[in-house]
């Protein structure tokens, strides 16, 4: 498990000084690609599919199977939490991958929580869209709506503090963007 951790901690949040992705940057800026767009892509689709309702459910699932031996939801949202969110304790400069990393965190944890209308193509032929789990008779949005909530504390200390404009404006951002989570018909 601790390999695993590692393994996400590099791939996924150090995305300056991972020696692939690095080597990554290189070839993206030699071609004329856009590696912001490129490395945000990677990070969006492996926090959707790290805080997907299906492996949350499976982390449950494990708990009630394993018990106090299981890796929990709360061991995966404190883990990336550390690791997403370390500029917090910090107190450094965070970068422009690391703040699209940032929103894309919270934007995850808000879809959870408030997730968008399906609609069921019922006839005429096309694709039917199967609805995704139901997050509300499970623990993830207890979970989340916490996590969330003590993120924004977090967040708005550090705001207070950063001196980097750029930084400060994003943390500002980023504690509305969970207000509006948390509050969505306010």
């Amino acid at each position: 498990m601790i390999l695993l951790k590692r393994k996400l901690n590099n791939l996924i949040l150090k995305t300056k000084t991972y020696p692939l992705i690095e080597n990554l940057l290189k070839f993206f800026a030699k071609t004329g690609g856009n590696s912001l767009t490129i490395i945000g892509n990677i990070q969006d689709n492996s926090l959707n599919r790290l805080f997907s309702a299906n492996t949350l459910n499976k982390l449950i699932n494990a708990e009630t199977a394993i018990g106090s031996n299981a890796y929990k939801m709360t061991d995966l949202f404190s883990d990336m939490k550390k690791g997403i969110w370390s500029e917090l304790t910090t107190r450094k400069v965070i970068d422009v991958y690391r703040r699209n990393l940032q929103k894309s965190y919270v934007n995850v944890l808000s879809n959870l929580l408030n997730p968008a209308e399906i609609t069921i193509n019922i006839g005429g032929g096309g694709p039917n869209i199967m609805p995704s789990l139901n997050t509300d008779k499970s623990d993830i949005k207890s979970l989340v709506r916490a996590h969330l909530a003590s993120l924004r504390a977090e967040i708005n200390a550090a705001a207070a503090v950063i001196t980097d404009p750029m930084s400060k404006y994003h943390l500002q951002d980023v504690s509305k963007r969970i207000d509006d989570a948390l509050n969505p018909n306010k």
